[in-house]
């Protein structure tokens, strides 16, 4: 007797189960395997990744141009600040000498104006103004301060005009400086900006995804051991393709491998019982033997009884014969129908109510010849009510109740 449930009817009829519903129907497009999904991961945290390194590489790269930007602007705030310290010296020395100094650095001062226009290109038009107004005006009276027949009013009144000039230069340098100075922060601190959040972007789409990856793997692993445990448990007899496990199709292949497995184990579990079953009836054939020629030598010495006696046997002695013919018959069939419930291979696994006690008693009988010709003592003791349990029992109808 089996008080297992039964299989699932797809796995009794061999069928393998179906797998559920897309249990991600947001992303279509997410593959339903476990290798798929952790490439598809692999793939996205590649990408996240590389734009992120080319981010940074591509803000390094623009830093540094920056970085040029300022070492070019210095460079002509250098080039201006010799320049005016050689016009200085012209001024309260009034060398010549000085004088020419002043002039080769307004070249040096036009090569770096030229060197930030490349390098900073939102300047051109300024820088050009620079570069042929205050520079061009500044070297035209320069020149003319090295002529030698200028007169002294003329010649005084040239040096103050170099001077403002040359302080406008300055000024005019310094405030572009500043402007680019300025700029160069803003684009910097957006470089940096931009880099910090693609690399936040990237730290949390790698861990949203890293997340789903473990959730994908040991979601269907977690729902086969808890399944697993409750076939233990005997509470269930195979294992259910419920969402957790149709997420994946490892998870669904590794369920229908499992559950076949269990129903070819149960196969050859019922198997092995039945062959236990006929090993015990080849063990009890002798007694089961004997209980049949016990009942069958009644009836036929009492039939010959009758037939010698019946001109002088009265009405109640021949229905007292008859009714110990009835009596012997019946306890042939009942020992008969004993063997063919225990034999019978069952092949309706459904469970009903059990009366236990009616069903050890039938099967005590069945055997108790056995245990006198083996000299077996047995003690058995049971309520006088039914003990009804749940389980499959043998075809027999007087085993089972309707009640719960």
């Amino acid at each position: 007797m089996s008080i297992t449930p039964p299989f699932p009817p797809s796995l009794q009829k061999g069928n393998q189960q179906q797998p559920a519903e897309r249990c991600c129907p947001c992303l279509p497009f997410l593959p339903r395997s476990i290798k798929g999904k952790l490439i598809f991961s692999l793939i996205i945290i590649s990408v996240l990744g590389i734009t992120a390194t080319a981010s940074a590489i591509y803000g390094m790269l623009r830093i540094e141009e920056k970085v040029r930007i300022i070492e070019s602007f210095f460079e002509l705030n250098q080039n201006v600040l010799e320049m005016r310290r050689y016009e200085k010296n012209y001024l309260l020395y009034n060398n010549k000498k000085d004088l020419i100094s002043a002039l080769d650095y307004i070249d040096q001062v036009r090569v770096s104006i030229g060197m930030v226009k490349k390098l900073f290109p939102g300047s051109e038009e300024d820088l050009q103004s620079f570069y042929n107004k205050e520079l061009g005006k500044y070297e035209s009276i320069s020149q003319q301060l090295m002529a030698e027949d200028l007169l002294l009013s003329s010649k005084k009144q040239l040096k103050e005009t170099l001077r403002t000039l040359g302080q406008d230069i300055t000024k005019r340098v310094f405030d572009l400086d500043a402007q680019a100075r300025i700029q160069v922060e803003r684009e910097v601190v957006t470089y940096q900006k931009t880099g910090v959040l693609i690399l936040a972007l990237t730290i949390l789409v790698g861990g949203i995804l890293i997340y789903f990856l473990l959730r994908w793997i040991i979601r269907p692993l977690t729902a086969i051991r808890e399944a697993a445990a409750q076939i233990m448990q005997g509470k269930m007899n195979s294992i259910p393709i419920n969402e957790a496990v149709s997420c994946s199709e490892e998870g669904v292949e590794l369920v229908n491998s499992l559950n076949l497995m269990l129903k070819t184990l149960n196969t050859k579990q019922d198997q092995l019982v039945q062959s236990e079953k006929l090993a015990a009836i080849g063990k009890v054939t002798a007694g089961i033997a004997h209980e049949i020629n016990n009942p069958l030598n009644n009836i036929s010495l009492t039939a010959e009884a009758m037939l010698e006696d019946l001109p002088d046997l009265s009405k109640d002695d021949t229905l007292e014969m008859i009714h110990d013919i009835l009596a012997q018959s019946d306890r042939a069939r009942e020992v008969v129908h004993h063997l063919l419930e225990f034999s019978r291979a069952h092949k309706n696994n459904a469970t009903v109510r059990v009366d236990l006690v009616k069903l050890v008693t039938d099967s005590i009988a069945l055997v108790r010849n056995q245990f006198r010709l083996g000299e077996i003592t047995y003690n058995y003791q049971h309520p006088d009510q039914p003990l009804l349990i749940t389980g499959t029992p043998p075809n027999s109808s007087r085993y089972w109740s309707t009640s719960c």
